[in-house]
């Protein structure tokens, strides 16, 4: 049996796509939308397309930009000679906070070491 219409249940499953969105956090996210003001909605799902529209992989890092560098790399302060390296680009903001950390950051996509200890070797 059916509880919602079929724009709500077809709202509610796409929400639950999401990582992390159960169902009955699917439906809280759904209602909310709902009854949220129309420009409010529509900045939200314009804000969806355009990144995804627009975001991909900084040129030099590979962390997610939605320009050919991403302000890391662009930014002068930053120590090019000492690379830290992270797994995945919800990393760095983690090491970003402090105002210590000046390496330049590489963003490795993978879910294991781009080298091993013997190569660490070569590289120092």
């Amino acid at each position: 049996m059916d509880y919602y219409s079929s724009q709500i249940t077809r709202l509610i499953e796409e929400l639950s796509k999401l990582p992390g969105i159960g169902s009955k956090s699917a439906q809280r996210l759904a209602f909310h939308i709902i009854n949220m003001p129309e420009e409010q909605v529509t900045g939200l799902a314009s804000s969806i397309t355009e990144a995804k529209r627009n975001v991909h992989y900084c040129k030099e890092c590979f962390t997610l930009t939605d320009q050919e560098r991403c302000p890391i790399c662009k930014s002068e302060k930053r120590n090019h000679k000492v690379i830290m390296v992270v797994e995945d680009t919800r990393d760095l903001a983690a090491y970003e906070k402090p105002e210590s950390l000046k390496a330049f950051t590489m963003c490795s996509m993978e879910p294991y070491p781009l080298c091993w200890e013997s190569d660490l070797e070569i590289l120092s």
